[in-house]
């Protein structure tokens, strides 16, 4: 599928007119190119765009992103940089570029004990702070968390949890009428058998990617390991 925004496309965001470099760092389906623009000291900032036409989940992630943003400054959220008026379509919104995700991490090298305990209180983090709004993320998974590189013996240097575009309240019809959510081999139990569902859902699934962490793809309840059957 080719990008719905091209490579020397000038932008403008609602506080600032952004740049497509020729240098495109990774893509996510449908299109999520990596654009850099100057900051105020003239240094190149690497930022993402996720551009998806005829869906509601760009918007529902902005939507959600600002209420939070709006009310606090939370650090374990991918945040929210600006929203793209210019073109107006495909509707576009900059997200913030971190270097990797958990579980291409994972993949290369095993997590250690404390690199677990760091990620697992930083998703934690959000968790509480999304569910205390009454919001489940509805798709928490190693490849939603993203992290940026630390330096010398540190690892990680930061956590985020991303991708708010299936965040829905515990109040809406989603989660009152037992709506299939998320990815299959992270779905609570309540998830698969098609029964309301709530915030407990998100930890069931936070659980399953720490687990994947400790073990990899041959963990506890991944059913695609045979660990577990379910039947309605």
């Amino acid at each position: 599928m080719s990008p719905l925004l091209n490579i020397g496309q000038v932008i403008k965001g609602k506080t600032k007119y952004l740049h497509h470099q020729q240098t495109i760092i990774r893509l996510r389906f449908p299109s999520t190119p990596a654009y850099q623009t100057p900051k105020s000291n003239s240094k190149a900032q690497n930022v993402i765009i996720e551009s998806i036409r005829g869906h509601w989940r760009l918007k529902n992630e902005a939507d959600i992103l600002k209420h939070f943003q709006s009310k606090t400054s939370i650090s374990s959220f991918r945040p929210l940089i600006d929203e793209i008026i210019e073109p107006a379509d495909p509707p576009s919104i900059v997200l913030r570029y971190l270097d990797n995700d958990l579980l291409s991490e994972s993949y290369k090298k095993t997590l250690t004990r404390s690199e677990l305990k760091f990620v697992a209180r930083r998703v934690l983090q959000a968790l509480q702070v999304l569910h205390h709004d009454g919001f489940v993320h509805t798709d928490v998974k190693p490849d939603n968390i993203l992290v940026n590189h630390g330096k010398g013996n540190e690892r990680f240097s930061e956590v985020q949890l991303a991708d708010f575009g299936g965040t829905v309240s515990v109040e809406s019809k989603w989660a009152k009428e037992g709506h299939i959510v998320g990815t299959y081999k992270w779905r609570s139990p309540e998830v698969l058998l098609g029964m309301p569902w709530g915030t407990s859902s998100d930890i069931w699934s936070f659980g399953c990617s720490i687990l994947m962490l400790i073990y990899g793809d041959h963990y506890p309840l991944n059913p695609k390991s045979g660990g577990v059957e379910v039947s309605r």
